[in-house]
């Protein structure tokens, strides 16, 4: 019995001296911190609501800023067609970081641009037009097929010539605005979304757990012992803390995620043509996805942290072992009439089985797998000198 366990062994023996030991029951089923993880996963999705309403002027903003780039682009692809019958242009070579597009008279090269890719933007490395050709639209035309092909923006250059640098200006205009309001909604975001924040709704939350779990293990030491153990809690406030600021980093990276997948969707959709309904779908898209990831994380964490006070808790006794246990339910990973028939491990077949602390199971106790429901069922045995 390791010395923990002897405590508690200690402290049985003294209530049964004073007459304060109560009849064993049978150890009853944990309930599921469930109303912690909604209240959690109802507040992330207030705050993730800020990160909508950020893009909201920019949402507003959309078809008209579509129609100027659409207008311009049209402008541009016109570029350089009423020179002769015999001058095409076309994209010699896009990847590894690099887009060439030339235009051919005939079999001659009479003009070539090669431009470096940087995100999602494009910068020109050199630019040749034939000199009795230039001034006419052909270097236009190149940079707007280059943007059309890769879906990525060309920006002005130092070897950029005077119609590249037109180019970029006039056709910049509703680029610049659309930048101009991310650059808003990011500012916006941030200022509604501040980690500080984030860390005192997980800090409130992780507090909720703690109590919910203190109180399930409560009533089963209870049961299994017949009186009301002193449960110690080392390294409490620091699991805690620390459940605190890892959730703190979930959140503000999935709003920045959410920030940078936004801005690809605008500056790509912009680029390349696409209608401001189906940006506006495609937005809309990414932040069902982040108000689902929400539920998830809410979910997750709470399972997880109410496992690892589980542990702590147990461990804290004197306890070394734990009967497994699931919420018996068709979501239970691996049950064969269930939802995930095929989910390896199975959490199923742990269902009732002992495992220990110091060897556990493939993907870890009970809450430490994503989105985890089950949990620990401590085993008293040799704390009851049963073992």
């Amino acid at each position: 019995m390791n010395p923990r366990a002897q405590q508690t062994a200690a402290q049985l023996r003294s209530a049964r001296v004073l007459g304060l030991r109560k009849r064993r029951r049978r150890i009853p089923r944990q309930l599921p911190p469930t109303m912690v993880w909604r209240a959690y996963a109802t507040a992330l999705l207030e705050l993730y609501g800020r990160v909508r309403a950020a893009f909201a002027p920019l949402r507003a903003e959309l078809p008209a800023l579509v129609a100027g780039v659409a207008a311009e682009r049209a402008r541009h692809l016109d570029a350089g067609e009423n020179l002769t019958t015999t001058i095409r242009h076309y994209v010699a070579f896009s990847g590894a970081g690099k887009t060439i597009v030339e235009a051919r008279d005939g079999d001659r090269v009479v003009a070539t641009a090669e431009f470096t890719h940087r995100g999602t933007t494009l910068y020109p490395e050199f630019v040749t037009v034939d000199p009795e050709l230039r001034r006419q639209g052909l270097a236009t035309r190149m940079y707007a097929l280059a943007e059309r092909d890769t879906g990525k923006l060309v920006v002005a250059g130092e070897l950029q010539t005077t119609e590249g640098m037109a180019f970029s200006q006039t056709y910049r205009s509703e680029t610049r605005r659309a930048r101009e309001l991310l650059d808003q909604a990011a500012t916006t975001m941030r200022a509604a979304v501040r980690p500080a924040v984030i860390e005192d709704l997980a800090a409130q939350m992780g507090e909720r757990t703690s109590q919910h779990q203190r109180r399930q293990l409560e009533k089963q030491a209870r049961a299994a012992l017949g009186v009301d153990p002193y449960i110690r809690e080392p390294g409490l406030r620091d699991r805690l803390e620390t459940f605190s600021q890892e959730n703190a980093q979930l959140i503000d990276g999935l709003a920045e995620e959410t920030r940078a997948q936004i801005a690809n969707i605008v500056m790509r959709g912009l680029s390349t043509g696409r209608t401001a309904d189906d940006l506006g779908e495609e937005i809309d898209q990414r932040f069902a996805l982040g108000e689902r990831r929400c539920k998830r994380i809410a979910r997750d964490q709470v399972g997880s942290l109410n496992g690892q006070l589980s542990r702590l808790r147990n461990e804290a006794l004197g306890v070394t072992a734990y009967i497994w246990r699931t919420m018996r339910d068709r979501r239970v990973r691996g049950d064969p009439d269930g939802a995930y028939p095929k989910a390896d491990p199975s959490h199923y077949d742990r269902e009732g089985k002992r495992f220990t602390y110091t060897d556990p199971p493939e993907g870890g106790h009970p809450g430490a797998d994503y989105e985890c429901r089950c949990y620990e069922e401590p085993d008293f045995s040799d704390i009851l000198g049963e073992g």
